[in-house]
């Protein structure tokens, strides 16, 4: 289970999906960034544009935060698929957030249900919250290490920094911050 919410609608996307449908790391079968990117990517391009994307994600650097993420934002900015991106990680230790809500009511709910289909899952999901909806496997999985990992550097001390900022006014340059009131470092990418 992978899951967005929108906070401004409110709508949270649970992306399901077997582990034999899934790329990972050297087509690992596991949720690594090229799983993790693939439905970010379905998720960004089916949504309607917004001028600013603002995510909170947990401080997971084998699925998160990595060079590969990072590179996959400053593309969407160079590519002109975004204005603007800023992403926030929880600080290790403090790692509830909504989408964990959205997480909890429908584990909750599938606790004390009886499912055997698909269907059955996705019915259970959706009615153990308003805001929970589902999304089953239909996005296509790609190699984004491979495609991203040759045009983009690694951030050195990526684990140390909590906000990064994509924008089109600087393409190709993150900055960074290792707390809300730290000094903004930049990085050509």
């Amino acid at each position: 289970d992978f899951g967005i919410i929108n906070e401004a609608i409110p709508e949270q996307l649970h992306y399901l999906f077997h582990e034999g449908q899934t790329i990972g790391p050297n087509n690992g079968k596991n949720h690594g960034p090229n799983a993790v990117i693939s439905m970010l990517h379905s998720y960004l391009d089916t949504r309607p544009h917004a001028a600013a994307v603002h995510a909170h994600c947990d401080n997971c650097c084998g699925q998160n935060k990595n060079k590969s993420v990072m590179a996959y934002m400053c593309w969407r900015i160079m590519a002109g698929l975004e204005d603007d991106i800023k992403l926030s990680f929880m600080i290790v230790g403090h790692t509830r957030c909504s989408v964990d809500g959205g997480f909890g009511m429908a584990k909750k709910k599938y606790r004390s249900a009886d499912c055997d289909s698909p269907a059955q899952l996705e019915n259970t999901i959706e009615s153990s919250a308003a805001q929970n909806k589902v999304a089953f496997y239909t996005w296509t999985w790609r190699d984004w290490d491979t495609f991203l990992g040759e045009k983009f550097k690694r951030i050195v001390g990526i684990t140390k920094y909590q906000h990064f900022h994509f924008s089109r006014e600087f393409p190709g340059v993150v900055k960074m911050k290792e707390s809300v009131d730290a000094e903004e470092v930049s990085l050509k990418l």
